[in-house]
């Protein structure tokens, strides 16, 4: 160690010229790695601002969507639901629905006047979260707060409180009604009468959206790409600023072994270049007996701690003037390990050439 700084000060212009090679070649790397780091910032923060959605659908346009419980809990399963409100339909007469839902967003005339309905004392619009046997009926029915309405489900009576009353009593009865109850409540009375239990509607948030992509192949495994339900997932304007941004990421990366192969390359001229001028200093050395190995590994630990100065005031350089605050230290171990590599292939090389051959050449 003592010879490598002996020569490292000795031979102050070659070192320092060295030093700022490594310096130069560390710069870049911080810049270029950085640059991959903000891409990679960018496209973790477009998946943390950028919203994705998804709803269901039949097998066409004008079809009712059947989505079975199995994929219902699948859905709910796979790690990508953030929130979702579903609903289910139930004929009550040719006109009239028994709409079971979860939220009022699911549906657009209830979700339109929620905030104008009359609600039963302790009773708002997280009703339609439980599963009591509740309901909000139309205002034309002309049905009072506290009353029951009873309908048949599947051939069985039931009775259902009146806690909400929604809508002007001026609409037309011709049209039909859709009176509103929790979903949990109309599914409990089909599981109570035996019967196969389908929601017609279903709207999701999404998150987790980096991994989106594995989200969609398990729904087409779940068979949701085709048949009576089909998942639509709404993810066009994500998928149109991510594509971009994974595109940058991917070409500075698959650039980065070519950057390290090309420091490695510096290495070998420039370490081949500065140890040329100090052949007959090599033979010198081989002349008074030190062997092969050892002339190596000192000249390469001289090369080693000219490649540390260099990278140090590269770093320096490159957090002062050019606010690099990230670093990858793997890159630069690498980047180091690059050079001296290339530089212990031309030291092993110049430290084996015949000493008589060295002490008799001109220059």
């Amino acid at each position: 160690m003592k010879f490598a700084f002996r020569n490292v000060w000795r031979n102050k212009k070659v070192s320092i010229f060295a030093a700022l090679v490594v310096a130069a070649s560390t710069l870049f790397l911080m810049i270029f790695t950085g640059n991959i780091a903000t891409y990679q910032s960018e496209l973790d923060q477009s998946y943390q601002i950028m919203k994705a959605s998804a709803h269901i659908t039949g097998e066409n346009a004008t079809a009712v969507p059947q989505l079975t419980e199995t994929q219902y809990g699948m859905l709910l399963d796979s790690g990508f639901i953030k929130d979702h409100s579903v609903m289910a339909d139930h004929a009550i007469n040719e006109q009239d629905i028994l709409r079971g839902i979860n939220k009022s967003s699911i549906d657009t005339t209830l979700h339109s006047c929620i905030q104008d309905v009359a609600w039963a004392e302790g009773y708002e619009s997280d009703v339609f979260l439980g599963d009591a046997m509740v309901c909000v009926v139309p205002a034309n029915r002309r049905m009072e707060l506290g009353s029951l309405w009873s309908c048949m489900i599947n051939q069985q009576k039931y009775e259902f409180v009146v806690v909400g009353i929604y809508g002007s009593k001026y609409t037309s009865k011709s049209n039909g009604a859709i009176i509103y109850c929790p979903v949990n409540a109309l599914k409990k009375a089909y599981n109570d009468t035996g019967n196969v239990f389908t929601y017609c509607g279903m709207k999701m948030n999404l998150h987790n959206l980096q991994e989106i992509d594995s989200f969609k192949e398990q729904m087409k495994d779940a068979g949701m790409a085709e048949g009576q339900c089909r998942l639509v997932i709404n993810d066009a304007q994500l998928q149109s600023v991510t594509a971009q941004l994974k595109r940058h990421v991917r070409v500075l990366e698959s650039m980065l072994p070519i950057l390290l192969a090309l420091i490695a390359a510096i290495g070998l001229g420039i370490s081949f270049l500065l140890l040329r001028g100090r052949k007959r200093e090599i033979a010198i050395l081989r002349t008074i007996g030190m062997k092969r190995f050892p002339v190596f590994v000192g000249y390469l630990l001289e090369t080693a701690v000219q490649a540390v100065l260099g990278m140090a005031v590269g770093l320096l350089i490159g957090r002062a003037l050019f606010d690099v605050l990230t670093v990858d230290h793997q890159q630069l171990i690498i980047m180091v390990v690059c050079y001296l590599t290339g530089g212990g292939v031309a030291i092993w090389k110049l430290s084996g050439i015949n000493v008589f051959t060295i002490m008799t050449a001109r220059e």
